[in-house]
């Protein structure tokens, strides 16, 4: 990990909230964490949209998190850079079922 822009500002009795969109295997998070500790903030909570604790190489727990996923946020590798999060349509999959079932039967 590279630090482009360090913290301009002391940490010293300052409690911190780092804010992360998906915490997956933890190793950033560890690594920012780490960094915290030696600006002597005064505590460090973690908020994190999505979490995915299979995922995890590093024992970290997110203290607010608002949803727990499983393996990923795509479907089938599309729609991996929509800029909301959405529901996928009951009828994509239902269509893309029936398309392998029919390819298998060939």
């Amino acid at each position: 990990i590279t630090v482009l822009q360090d913290i301009s500002v002391s940490l010293k009795h300052t409690d911190v909230l780092v804010v992360e969109d998906m915490l997956d295997t933890g190793l950033t998070l560890q690594y920012i964490l780490g960094h915290l500790k030696q600006k002597h903030a005064k505590s460090v909570r973690i908020c994190t949209l999505f979490d995915k604790p299979e995922g995890r190489k590093v024992c970290i727990k997110a203290d607010y998190v608002g949803a727990q996923v499983g393996h990923g946020l795509d479907y089938n590798e599309y729609y991996r850079n929509l800029p909301y999060v959405g529901i996928l349509s009951s009828a994509v999959i239902d269509r893309d079922c029936q398309q392998n079932s029919s390819q298998s039967k060939e």
